[in-house]
């Protein structure tokens, strides 16, 4: 299921995307809470727009669990590399809150 939430991210499908987030999803970022799939959308689209075209971010590890997983993303803004850490609930094949931390400290490659 977190598979088809990344595929759907970098395939550009936000519609597959949609599907698999409940409409009520809490989502904590580092920086703000967030409530569904629209104000995520605004989020990332805003985030893009802000650390500009050479940010992306790409799944290292996905840990799976009895009702959440955890996906550590490897984060990329020109030469700088951070990590973030994602958890994810899931219920009915679907996710219904995202909790995310970020490191402050540069990552080494």
């Amino acid at each position: 299921m977190l598979n088809r939430w990344y595929d759907a991210h970098r395939d550009g499908d936000m519609e597959a995307a949609r599907a698999v987030l409940a409409d009520d999803c809490a989502i904590e970022l580092p920086d703000r809470e967030l409530v569904g799939f629209d104000a995520f959308l605004a989020w990332s689209r805003e985030r893009a727009a802000r650390e500009g075209p050479d940010f992306s971010m790409a799944v290292v590890d996905v840990m799976p669990g009895a009702g959440h997983v955890a996906a550590l993303l490897d984060m990329r803004k020109g030469a700088r590399r951070w990590r973030q850490v994602a958890v994810y609930t899931v219920r009915d094949a679907r996710i219904v809150s995202i909790w995310a931390a970020e490191s402050e400290r540069p990552i080494d490659t």
